[in-house]
């Protein structure tokens, strides 16, 4: 290891060292990346898993004359489950399960992520369509946002805002 001194006596790495702790560095930062990846890939295999069960629903399944899951619906959701994972697995890891997967007696599915202070509800509709309700309690104080008609990409943000905040 090359050291530059000073008038002072104290000496400093010069770079070379730098280079080196850089790639031990990212060597460890790529083995959590993959330990973060497989976490997730779990997470959402068990989220996947849930929701298959949501396929075997029948009509008045919450005995109110609830409608099943769409197949459009479920295909929206495994859709947004895979998303999720590819795009944040590696850096959120196991958060990326969700806390609750539930049929929608409209025919959709609700899938929520988080919990206090920040939590976000995602709707898939019957149609395949995506909305969402994010809470946060900031000073005791709750602050709901909510928003129809959004984009795959769009919820995909806001799922990573809470999960990579918590």
């Amino acid at each position: 290891m090359t050291s530059l001194k000073l008038s002072n006596s104290a000496s400093v790495v010069t770079s070379t060292h730098f280079l080196i702790g850089s790639q031990e560095l990212q060597e460890a930062l790529s083995h959590t990346a993959q330990q973060q990846a497989q976490a997730a890939e779990q997470a959402i295999h068990e989220a996947l898993s849930e929701l298959e069960e949501l396929r075997h629903l029948e009509v008045d399944w919450d005995s109110y004359g609830g409608n099943p899951p769409t197949a459009q619906a479920l295909i929206a959701g495994e859709v947004l489950l895979k998303s999720v994972q590819l795009a944040l697995g590696r850096y959120a890891g196991s958060r990326l399960a969700p806390e609750y997967i539930a049929p929608r007696a409209d025919g959709g599915i609700h899938i929520e992520w988080g919990h206090r202070p920040l939590k976000v509800s995602i709707q898939v509709t019957a149609s395949a369509g995506f909305a969402y309700l994010v809470v946060s309690w900031k000073n005791g104080i709750r602050d709901p946002r909510e928003k129809s008609d959004v984009s795959l990409d769009e919820v995909i943000q806001e799922i990573a805002r809470v999960v990579l905040e918590s």
